[in-house]
Order: C-alpha cells, then structure tokens, then sequence
C-alpha cells in the first residue's frame, strides 16, 4: 500500500487537519514510514525571554492563523486554604480591563469594553481560566506580521497590567456566587462535588469552592496570587502556525515587554504530598430530582505515568470509555435498561487523577443500578478483558486517534498537555506504539494495583435504598 494511500483515511476523518497533524498521529495511522514522518513537520522547544519556555509547531502557510497557549503553574490547587476560588477569579480578570500603567498617558487604563473592542478590531480570539493544575490564557490571530505584532501586543498589556479594581472584582465574585448556587441545587454537580471531596480529603484537588471562600477573597489577594503565580518564569507558551523559530521567540519577547516577575522565582511543578487514598465509603445525598446520579471514584495515575496511562486507556476503554460498545453500557443499559448512558473516565494530573463512573437511573433502580456497576467492576478486575475485547478496543482507540488533533486548536490544546507537563515532544507517537503493544496480562496487573474496590467512593444524589 502507498503511503498516499495509507493516509487516504486519515483525510477522510478529518479533512479540515493541516499538514501539521501528520506527526503528531502518523504512527496511529501509517504502521511504517519513517521518511514520511520526518518530513513532515515537527514540534521543537525553544529558550524564551524572561525564563519562559516555548513549544513551536510550524504550519504551512495555508492557513493563515496563529494559535497562541501561555500556560502558567497557577491552577486551583494553588489556591490559599480558605480562599478556594481565587485560581479561577484571577485567571478571568486577565485579558478583561487593564489597570493605568506607570505613565497614565501613554498607558490609560481600559473597561472591559474598551479592552475588548481593542481585541475585536484585530479579530483576535482570547480567553483565560484555570483548571486543577495550571492556568491558560489563550488567543487566536490571524499570521499577517502587523496582526502579530497588534495581538501580542494586547496579550502583553493584558498580562502587564490587568485591572482589579474593586467594582470589577466584585460583580466577577457576585457571578461565581450566583452560579454556585444554581450549580448546588443540581444533583449532577452535589454529586461530582462530594465525589472529589471524598477521594481528596487532604489534597487540593478536593478543595473546591464555597460562598465562604469566595467572600474571603479581596481585590488585594487576587492580586498577591497574581504576582505570585502569573509570571513569565512560571509560564510555557505553545505556538502553533506558519511561524519560524526567530518569529516565535520575538512573539515571546514582545509578550513579556512590561510583564516582569515581582519576587523570587517560583519552583517547578512539584507534587504535593502523595494524596492519601481513603477507605471507601457511600454517601446518599437527598434529592427531589426524578432522576438518581450515580457516581464511583477513585484516585489512579499522574500525568507521569506515560506507560501505565497507556494500559489505562485500552483497560477503561472496555470497561466504559468505548461508549456503546463498553461492558458497562452492555450490562446496564443493553441487558437491564437501567439508564441510557453509563460510562467510565480517566484524568491524569500531576497527582494521582481521578477514575469516575457515572450513570443516572430512576430513584427506585438507584440500588440496582449500582449493584451491576460494581459486579461488573468486580468482574473486569478479576478477569480482565478478552483477547477479541483487547483487539477491538486498540482498533477503535488508533483508529480515532487522528480526531484529537484534527483542527489546529485542538492540536494546541494537546501540545500545551505536552509542554506544561514536560513530556516528551513525541508523546503522542509513543504512546500509540503504547497503547498497540498492551495485552491482556498488562491491563490485569495495572488494575490489580490501581483501582481497589475498597478505596471506591460512590455518591448517590436522589436514589432510594441504596447502601
């Protein structure tokens, strides 16, 4: 088979994908063509200003646009005992309003109107949030050399000088409290709420927001966690488009103009203490929902463990990540038509992640519901998969590997996983060849010493009779 013809169905999955996708999945899709891939276009690191890193793809010229990621270890789990919320606050002023600079004059400060209209003149796409481990603030510009240097320029004031004036944090903090609120009269969110809380009781990724925390934080703190954690030494930025290694790294330059570290440097990403692992326990939480939410979880794999990640992904896969053709979909909703959705899910972080299960039942199945989800929990540890099971899901997994990447964004959003956790830049390579060599026998030892039924947490939000 030609190579051509080889990539044929590549193109037919994802045929907006520019060339830059090839290296990224080809050993997904092409089983033998080393001179095709090294060819093809790759990502490389680079020394950037001011203590940055940079990650660079370089596209073709035919699509005329730039993706730009700054990612920054200023995630929740930084938040101050007490003041969870913050990461995320601060995180949605950048990019909002800027504060007067230094010389008023030449450096006014800027409404969210004015600021955004500033960004909308240049059509340029940006946004900032924060999730368990880091921070991103991101942004979308066309390639033409003054566009560039425009929308840099805007992402430098943003960086340099955004605004906590006290009206401004206070509608952002009266908007988080509103949605709070809707969010805890939702028997989806009561449940993720406690599942989190129970697998991390002493770990920040089981700290979460609350109206107690969030009245605690001040314009002063969010701008103390600000200077702490939002600065250049502290950051990686990915570039992906038609950009040369000098274009990106006077990109870089021209984002830390004014933006200056204040302090110490801060460390590298380090985990925190191990996460003790609690023993399991079931909470039944009243609800008037009609429907009840289930929800199973456990602390499983960090980001590091790139070869057990690999194992991890067929194992879940079959159990319930594969959709309709999972085991748990089989036994509860094919056989019982106990729910018409029930899956399984993986997140690595930089510390343990979470393993979920979730499912919605009517109130009276709720005890039945999760009665099948544990056996065939208990089951797939005792077993583990089949062989024609095993070669169905690696099938399924490669064969669907190129979607991750089929736009530029979501090429971004998988090369910022690679560059702020400091995995390898052929990470998505090896970890194909990965997850093409897992057996049977793999997937029974991973799970064996990962997921423990003793240490499962269930949540049940509006069930009857479960225990």
């Amino acid at each position: 088979m030609t190579f051509l013809k080889t990539l044929a169905p590549l193109k037919t999955l994802a045929p907006r994908a520019p060339a830059l996708l090839l290296p990224l999945v080809l050993s997904a899709v092409v089983a033998s063509a080393p001179e095709a891939r090294a060819a093809s276009p790759e990502p490389v690191r680079l020394a950037g200003p001011a203590g940055m890193s940079i990650v660079l793809l370089t596209t073709p010229a035919t699509l005329p646009v730039i993706d730009v990621s700054l990612d920054l270890r200023a995630g929740s789990r930084h938040d101050p005992v007490g003041e969870e919320g913050t990461a995320a606050l601060t995180a949605g002023l950048v990019g909002e309003a800027l504060a007067a600079g230094a010389n008023p004059k030449e450096q006014p400060a800027a409404n969210e109107s004015t600021h955004g209209r500033r960004a909308a003149a240049l059509a340029l796409q940006a946004s900032a949030s924060a999730r368990a481990d880091r921070a991103s603030f991101r942004a979308r510009m066309l390639s033409d050399a003054a566009t560039v240097q425009a929308s840099m320029d805007w992402m430098a004031d943003s960086l340099a000088r955004p605004s906590f004036d006290p009206d401004l944090v206070k509608r952002r903090i009266d908007d988080t409290l509103a949605s709070l609120r809707d969010g805890l009269q939702e028997p989806g969110t009561l449940a993720s709420r406690a599942l989190y809380a129970a697998m991390y009781p002493d770990h920040p990724y089981g700290r979460l927001n609350t109206e107690a925390s969030l009245k605690a934080i001040t314009p002063a703190k969010l701008r103390r966690f600000y200077e702490a954690h939002w600065r250049p030494d502290n950051a990686v930025l990915v570039v992906v488009g038609p950009v040369s290694a000098g274009e990106a790294q006077a990109m870089a330059e021209r984002l830390v103009a004014g933006w200056r570290p204040v302090g110490a440097a801060k460390p590298g990403l380090t985990a925190e203490s191990p996460p003790t692992k609690p023993p399991g326990r079931l909470q039944a939480i009243a609800h008037p929902s009609a429907q009840a939410h289930i929800w199973l979880g456990q602390q499983s794999l960090p980001m590091a463990a790139v070869e057990d990640q690999a194992v991890f992904t067929v194992a879940n896969h079959i159990l319930g990540g594969g959709g309709f053709v999972s085991r748990l979909t089989e036994a509860v909703r094919e056989q019982r038509g106990l729910a018409y959705s029930v899956f399984s899910s993986n997140s690595p972080l930089q510390d343990a992640g979470p393993f979920f299960i979730g499912l919605q039942t009517e109130r009276g199945k709720a005890a039945e519901a999760l009665a099948v989800v544990r056996s065939e929990l208990d089951r797939f540890l005792t077993e583990g998969p089949t062989q024609a099971e095993l070669i169905a899901a690696k099938k399924n997994i490669l064969g669907g590997y190129a979607l991750r990447f089929d736009s530029q964004k979501k090429i971004v959003d998988q090369l910022s996983i690679v560059a702020f956790y400091g995995l390898p830049l052929n990470h998505f390579q090896a970890q194909s060849d990965r997850i093409a060599a897992v057996t049977v026998q793999d997937i029974r030892a991973l799970w064996a010493r990962t997921i423990r039924p003793e240490l499962m947490q269930t949540v049940v939000v509006g069930g009857e009779g479960v225990q």
